[in-house]
């Protein structure tokens, strides 16, 4: 399972169905960061962008290779979109320890049939801040809490999450989503977001004022079988008040139903160390000084 502390999901308009590359745009967040694995996902998964926009159609998808530019070379050099799809029963996580350059890099369509100019490939770009990564020690005991969202008022697209005592200055390893199909209910009693809901929603989880985790779909989240590949985060601090899940749009939301997630952690002590790494008590010097 790798590990990162910073994600950052991104989108490729299709503006225009006579063209076969698509750019993408300049990413200021990304930008001279080492990106060490990239996603992207079917319109069956996954139905709209963060930008209320339909996904790419599958035809587009099987004829859709990517091209990523680094110091002047193309690096990746027309690999399909089908080796780095997620989908509910294939972890096709695509490995990489490369900058890019965003706006010398794009997609590149075989022909231009199906090309729908609403539509559009949307990306996850993970990687690691070492400002983020907190040490744990070997052994520490791992604890588990759950989150209950209300997705309420249904006029609003963000839901921020509850402030819970439990996960304040806690160091945060993995957030799971249930898997839909065998888990229908949260603990309270509700039901869980309808699944086309599901399908639009993206987190965001914010440390020290900043949006490390930016819009990464929740179906990422979602428990399956495939463990060893889950988003796995590298020890990061999360200030959950500020942090929110957030839907492409209003439509089809339930003000009696609720996101529902499970939350990995370790406990610091009240000096802000985890348990087993205080410094050792400083031992007074008791040599003779003698007066200047």
């Amino acid at each position: 399972m790798r590990k990162f502390t910073s994600a950052e999901t991104v989108e490729i308009k299709i503006n225009s169905t006579n063209q076969t590359k698509f750019y993408f745009p300049e990413l200021p967040n990304l930008r001279d960061k080492l990106i060490e694995r990239i996603d992207t996902y079917y319109v069956s998964s996954i139905s709209e962008s963060p930008e209320d926009r339909a996904l790419c159609n599958n035809t587009v998808m099987f004829k859709a290779f990517l091209v990523l530019v680094s110091k002047g070379n193309e690096v990746i050099n027309r690999i399909p979109l089908n080796n780095i799809l997620i989908t509910a029963t294939l972890f096709n996580s695509f490995p990489l320890n490369l900058v890019i350059d965003y706006t010398k890099s794009y997609i590149e369509i075989a022909n231009t049939a199906s090309l729908s100019a609403s539509e559009s490939f949307i990306f996850t770009f993970y990687f690691n801040e070492r400002e983020f990564i907190q040490p744990i020690r070997p052994g520490s005991l791992m604890k588990i809490e759950n989150i209950e969202i209300l997705t309420s008022p249904t006029s609003i697209r963000r839901f921020h999450f509850p402030d819970n005592e439990n996960l304040r200055n806690k160091i945060i390893k993995v957030i799971i989503y249930p898997d839909s199909i065998s888990t229908v209910l949260t603990p309270g009693g509700d039901s869980l977001v309808n699944i086309t809901v599901f399908k639009k929603s993206y987190l965001v989880l914010v440390s020290r004022n900043k949006e490390i985790i930016n819009k990464i779909p929740l179906y990422t989240l979602q428990k399956n079988r495939y463990d060893e590949n889950r988003v796995a985060f590298n020890n990061i601090e999360i200030d959950f008040v500020k942090s929110y899940i957030e839907v492409s749009d209003t439509a089809d939301l339930v003000a009696t139903e609720k996101f529902f997630l499970n939350i990995f952690y370790f406990d610091k002590d009240s000096a802000g160390n985890l348990p087993g790494t205080r410094e050792r008590p400083r031992i007074p010097d008791r040599r003779r000084r003698w007066p200047s």
